[in-house]
């Protein structure tokens, strides 16, 4: 006898599980704080290794030795010879002010044969004005230059003249002042500011010679 109740059949329907929207937002907040924490270690590694670095740059700085000079430069760092000397033409000491009188300057040269020199002639500039200069030896051509405070005259020997100079208290130049101020005066060939008297050989050797000092006195 055939059952008139059919049996039904059911295809089972796969089971989804479906997360509550408060668990889901849990989830993305870990996630965000899971980021943030390894940016975080990021920047503090490199903070870190910046820092480091900068230490050791001023160990560094600290560490590397500070050198100085053992021997104080000086203005002259040629050697010297020969010798340059001052005196007037007439061997006079005293000049009545508004007179003209001559210097002359000399030099030895100790054997070198000399191509060029340079006279720093100092001075005080309110006792005197400067008149001219003049070669005392035809073969070297004079350039002189009245600065401020001192008369600076350079001689240079012509180049089509082949002959040996050497010097023996040999007259350089003859230089002409009149006196304008009574007083007591001192005319030196000391260095003024970056001049310097100088001797230079036909070697290009450059020397400094030994000078003196001339004392005058102007009167009324």
């Amino acid at each position: 006898m055939r059952s008139n109740t059919m049996e039904q059949h059911y295809t089972p329907l796969p089971q989804t599980t479906i997360e509550s929207p408060k668990k889901s937002k849990n989830k993305v907040v870990i996630i965000f704080l899971f980021i943030i924490l390894i940016v975080l270690a990021g920047i503090m590694v490199w903070s870190g290794v910046r820092k480091k670095n900068s230490i050791q740059k001023q160990a560094d700085i600290m560490v590397s030795p500070v050198l100085f000079p053992s021997i104080t430069p000086t203005l002259i760092p040629y050697p010297t010879l020969g010798s340059m000397r001052l005196s007037t033409k007439d061997n006079e000491k005293r000049y009545k002010k508004n007179t003209q009188f001559t210097l002359i300057l000399s030099a030895i040269s100790q054997g070198k044969s000399i191509v060029g020199y340079d006279g720093v002639i100092g001075y005080e500039k309110q006792g005197f004005e400067f008149i001219k200069a003049t070669s005392m030896l035809p073969e070297f051509k004079i350039y002189p230059f009245n600065r401020p405070t001192h008369l600076s005259v350079s001689g240079v020997k012509s180049l089509q003249n082949n002959s040996t100079t050497t010097w023996e208290d040999t007259v350089l130049i003859e230089v002409e002042f009149q006196a304008k101020q009574p007083g007591t005066y001192v005319f030196t060939l000391t260095p003024q500011g970056k001049e310097t008297s100088k001797l230079v050989d036909d070697k290009a050797q450059v020397t400094y010679p030994t000078t003196g000092k001339l004392q005058l006195e102007i009167y009324e």
